[in-house]
């Protein structure tokens, strides 16, 4: 078991008011948050001098890359860690061989060890582009995981009854399909629950879609005898595609990502996630939030330029000014002035009329495109640009003069752009 409390360094000042620290608690507690429990009891503890809490989130590997979804809880974190608290990140190599299906509709498929391996190695990293990783404790469940005792089993088993295994939404519906629920899949929360006795947690954060786990997480610390930690959802973020961001499903915004990317990619969400994404995704100030939901609502904001402040600030919190400031330029001159940048993938075919199919193939083998079949999409939907101008679907070839060029552009605001050269 581990969880020594040793007080890190808090990153507020020494001269800060009572004032000023109640405000900062208050906004943990708040931005973001769907859910706390027990809100003042938590409210007590961040504000009682000289305690130190510990402060779980836990991470099943399920991809190399984790998505600014995860980052808002990073984010979050980062909040605590700030105000001196001990951050506890659990790798879940040893919950990932069983899968959690909290959200899932379907039995998730276990991760192999090879395969956790792989996820994890690039963790550090990324997690270093919020939390200040010297401080940060990092454990794997496997640890204990893999060497449980029947007692332990049992006595975790005791935690949770049928009735409220069956009775989570998902499995109902699973059943009523007539599909079947392991008994690891139920089991799974209680695996997920001993983490927090195993860390000696005081509080673990989530999405609302981990509600479940963690209140098991509290009543499995009270079948040990410990105090039941606080817990706190936070609101989950929609991919570009209207969907929950989800690495199983891969409708992400990388945190690794490039600027430009991320950029590009922050512009294009749903006008109506710009209130979400300013609150969870970026540190603004919340009185600038505030006003922006409102102006939102009553119809007078700006929407590109609120985009764009979004954008910027997701950018520089992940790469720093300089890199938004040059991502904010790069949009501007490749997305919305439709200039071609010098960094732009560039392919020699022998002058004369290139087939649209030669290019559909060329795009794919370049990665520029998943399939041959999205490429043909775009085209039908006038999608498919060239030098600045959507191709009618009903073409077959394009000319390439000697000496000459042209670029190839998929999507009026995308990335994704091929310049073809005469050989």
């Amino acid at each position: 078991m581990t969880g020594e409390r040793v007080k890190p360094e808090a990153m507020i000042p020494e001269t800060a008011s009572r004032k000023e620290i109640e405000s900062r608690v208050d906004e943990l507690l708040t931005r973001g948050v769907v859910e706390v429990a027990d809100k003042e009891h938590l409210r007590a503890r961040l504000l009682e001098e000289g305690t130190v809490l510990r402060v779980k989130l836990g991470i099943d590997p399920t991809g190399s890359r984790l998505h600014v979804g995860r980052g808002s809880t990073l984010l979050k974190l980062k909040e605590f860690q700030d105000l001196g608290h001990q951050i506890v990140i659990i790798i879940g190599d040893g919950t990932a061989q069983v899968g959690d299906s909290s959200d899932k509709t379907g039995a998730r498929k276990g991760l192999t060890p090879k395969q956790i391996a792989d996820n994890i190695k690039d963790y550090m990293q990324q997690f270093a582009r919020i939390l200040d990783v010297s401080k940060l404790e990092l454990v794997h469940n496997a640890d204990w995981l893999e060497n449980i005792s029947l007692d332990t089993l049992l006595r975790l088993a005791s935690c949770q009854t049928m009735q409220e295994a069956v009775g989570r939404k998902n499995f109902s519906d699973r059943i009523s399909r007539g599909d079947s629920v392991s008994f690891a899949e139920a089991f799974y929360p209680l695996l997920q629950a001993y983490d927090s006795v195993m860390i000696n947690a005081d509080v673990e954060l989530g999405g609302t879609d981990q509600t479940y786990n963690l209140t098991k997480g509290r009543d499995v610390q009270e079948a040990y005898g410990m105090p039941p930690q606080d817990y706190m959802t936070t609101q989950l973020l929609i991919g570009p595609d209207g969907e929950k961001m989800s690495t199983s499903i891969g409708n992400c915004i990388w945190i690794d990502d490039t600027p430009e990317i991320k950029y590009v990619q922050l512009m294009k969400i749903a006008d109506s996630l710009i209130p979400t994404y300013l609150e969870c995704a970026t540190r603004l100030p919340m009185d600038f939030v505030g006003r922006s939901i409102q102006e939102l609502h009553d119809g007078t904001a700006d929407i590109v330029a609120l985009k764009k402040v979004l954008a910027h600030e997701v950018v520089r919190l992940y790469d720093g000014n300089e890199a938004a400031d040059n991502a904010a330029t790069y949009f501007q001159s490749t997305v919305q002035r439709m200039e071609t940048p010098e960094s732009v993938l560039r392919s020699k075919l022998e002058p004369g009329d290139i087939s649209i199919k030669a290019l559909v193939s060329l795009l794919v083998e370049k990665n520029l495109a998943r399939s041959k079949a999205d490429v043909r999409r775009l085209i039908e939907q006038h999608g498919f640009y060239v030098d600045g101008i959507p191709i009618d679907p009903k073409t077959a070839h394009i000319k390439l003069a000697e000496n000459g060029s042209f670029v190839i552009r998929l999507g009026k605001r995308s990335l994704n752009m091929l310049a073809i050269e005469a050989e």
